[in-house]
């Protein structure tokens, strides 16, 4: 199967997905949902800081969306109470 991963063409062999329905990825499937809503709900302001920051520290192909979900995830894991919102505050 020919595709592209992250702008660069690849070959790959096709493989049927499979779909888990385990209690534990019916969790990380809302956890998922949460981060992509609050990201959402941030203002473009709010959503600049996070592609600004990427910008900044060379994070190569990752978006600031990318890396906003990894941290929210990562605060509600920890169970942390208020995962950031602006990207500058959360290192």
């Amino acid at each position: 199967m020919y595709t592209f991963w992250k702008g660069i063409q690849v070959v790959r062999r096709w493989v049927l997905p499979q779909n888990p329905n385990t209690a534990d990825q019916i969790v990380i499937r809302a956890q998922f949902a949460d981060a992509v809503a609050a990201w959402a709900a941030l203002d473009e302001d709010q959503q600049g800081t996070w592609e600004d920051y990427v910008s900044y520290w060379g994070k190569g192909a990752m978006s600031g969306f990318n890396l906003f979900v990894g941290e929210y995830i990562t605060y509600i894991r920890a169970e942390e109470a208020d995962p950031p919102q602006d990207a500058w505050d959360f290192r």
